[in-house]
């Protein structure tokens, strides 16, 4: 057992020597690894797959269709952005008319100015007005959207608030999409324009929503992958003690 012991030790040993010798070489020679294959093997292998690769996400949003009494648009319709990015309704829709509540509506050097308690509507939609004892707010006119809250169309006069019940209106429906494509080039804002590209019988217009299109992101990069993996290492696993190093 003894002799045993002893040469065992000395294989220990021996092999120590040779992991030592190897790594002093790998070392006097590193190299920046920025290979996509190597970094995901060295993750698996020495994170226990903890520290992985972010993929790319999906945009999502609402979209306003404009269209004729009862037109519907089916779940599986896409719309599609002047850039190119493909969006993919999610659930059947029908055209209706969607009334909304006007809180306030003053007239300011030739701006009709409507605030509401929220509103979920594209830039250049046509809406219709109504309620006002101004007869001449109740037109029907493209409104620029402001806030999540205002909206403004031209409406020639002296400035003036317009007093009643007043109410906007147009014939449509909101449709939540999703991107077909994972990007952050997926993301859209109430100002970008986008046409329709399913073929839908009797729509008018589509708009993008004030709440825009978003979430879509691009796959990490690997310079962001190997400094989370190497955050990661550089961290002990275990508390260890005094006997450790």
């Amino acid at each position: 057992p003894f002799a045993r012991s002893i040469s065992k030790g000395e294989a220990d040993i021996l092999n120590d020597c040779y992991v030592v010798a190897q790594d002093s070489v790998a070392q006097t020679f590193s190299q920046n690894a920025t290979d996509e294959a190597f970094l995901t093997a060295i993750a698996f292998d020495r994170t226990n797959n903890q520290i992985i690769r972010k993929d790319a996400t999906f945009a999502s949003g609402t979209l306003v269709v404009t269209a004729t009494q009862s037109t519907d648009v089916p779940a599986g319709s896409q719309f599609i952005t002047s850039d190119g990015q493909i969006y993919e309704s999610q659930v059947d829709k029908t055209a209706i008319t969607q009334t909304f509540l006007i809180t306030s509506l003053e007239r300011v050097s030739n701006y009709a100015i409507a605030t509401l308690s929220g509103h979920l509507l594209g830039n250049a939609m046509d809406i219709t007005f109504a309620g006002a004892d101004q007869t001449e707010f109740n037109v029907t006119s493209e409104i620029e959207v402001l806030s999540s809250s205002q909206f403004r169309y031209v409406n020639v006069g002296s400035d003036e608030t317009a007093t009643g019940t007043i109410t906007g209106s147009y014939l449509g429906c909101k449709v939540v999409v999703t991107s077909t494509e994972a990007s952050v080039d997926a993301n859209k804002t109430y100002t970008d324009s986008i046409d329709q590209a399913s073929s839908i019988d009797y729509v008018d217009n589509v708009y993008i929503a004030y709440d825009g299109i978003i979430g879509g992101t691009d796959q990490e990069t690997l310079t962001n992958f190997k400094s989370r993996l190497i955050s990661f290492l550089a961290e002990p696993q275990n508390k260890g003690n005094r006997r450790q190093h």
